[in-house]
């Protein structure tokens, strides 16, 4: 497993999905998954790099 993986999974448990759910997601889902905080990113640092979480 990738920094960015690990990354990933940290972001959506905080948001209060289960590790389990996430690590059972297809790869379609993962990769929306990743979009969205890729853009979730995105807009905080348009926002002044306030932390996410």
């Amino acid at each position: 497993m990738q920094d960015d993986d690990m990354f990933i999974l940290h972001f959506y448990v905080q948001k209060g999905f289960t590790l389990d759910y996430l690590l059972n997601l297809s790869m379609v889902e993962k990769l929306f998954f990743k979009a969205s905080l890729e853009l979730e990113l995105e807009r905080q640092e348009k926002l002044g790099g306030v932390m996410i979480g």
